[in-house]
């Protein structure tokens, strides 16, 4: 399955064809005892796994991206 994105390099954000745009956060933070469990369940084969939130009450769907050592929130765009 190919999936096209682009980034404004002006604005930071990254739009997925079909899926929507989102905004990283700058703050990347170290995970919790409890995520990184969670992690280790759910990654996929590159490290990664994911997690939908509304971490800003906005009703847009943001996402926690997590690796073997960090956790980062990409905002999802209206």
């Amino acid at each position: 399955m190919a999936i096209s994105l682009s980034t404004d390099r002006a604005t930071g954000i990254i739009t997925i064809d079909g899926v929507g745009s989102f905004r990283p956060s700058y703050v990347v933070r170290p995970l919790t005892l409890f995520e990184s469990g969670t992690h280790e369940l759910n990654k996929d084969a590159s490290g990664v796994s994911y997690a939908l939130t509304d971490a800003n009450s906005d009703g847009v769907d943001d996402v926690l991206v997590f690796t073997d050592t960090s956790v980062q929130l990409v905002y999802g765009m209206p």
